[in-house]
Formats: structure tokens, C-alpha cells, sequence
């Protein structure tokens, strides 16, 4: 065993909480204010990735970790009609 290593597990026996599944959703008035916010950003030349990046969060409901790991090659695009994720 080497430097700051147990020859046990610190996690046995500690139960774990069973997963809930969630929705949320924003309310009219929430969904107005970000959108206020968002364009007010946009005037003042902030970081347009960024914002795309929170606007596709917003819209598709797709968790923060799928966004980040999202690539050009999993995302089938076609002019004026849909966007789809794949992978």
C-alpha cells in the first residue's frame, strides 16, 4: 500500500438516496426576464458563444454536460426546419 491509501473503503455501507426524476421549467415571467437579460447582453457585444450556448440550454432542455461534450459531427442541420443531437 502506497502513501495515502486505505486498505478499506471509506464509502461501505453508506446508502445512497434513490434518484428522482425531475422537470422544471420556467414560468412566462422568468422565460421574459432571461430573454430581456440575454438581448441586453447582446447589445453590449458579450461573448455571442456564450450565449448560444445558454439559449441552446434553454431551449432544448438537454443537460449542461451533453451541451459541453456536444460536436459538430453528432448534430444534423438542415436550413430553416430542425436541429437534431445524435450520440
Amino acid at each position: 500500500m502506497g502513501r495515502g491509501t486505505r486498505a478499506y473503503n471509506l464509502a461501505t455501507g453508506v446508502h445512497l438516496n434513490k434518484p428522482t426524476k425531475r422537470e422544471r421549467f420556467l414560468s412566462g415571467e422568468k422565460g421574459a426576464r432571461l430573454g430581456k437579460a440575454m438581448a441586453t447582453l447582446e447589445r453590449q457585444v458579450a461573448n455571442c458563444s456564450i450565449l448560444a450556448i445558454v439559449r441552446l440550454l434553454v431551449l432544448s432542455g438537454a443537460r449542461r454536460t451533453k451541451i459541453a461534450s456536444l460536436r459538430w459531427d453528432y448534430v444534423d442541420v438542415v436550413p430553416d426546419v430542425d436541429v437534431q443531437a445524435h450520440g
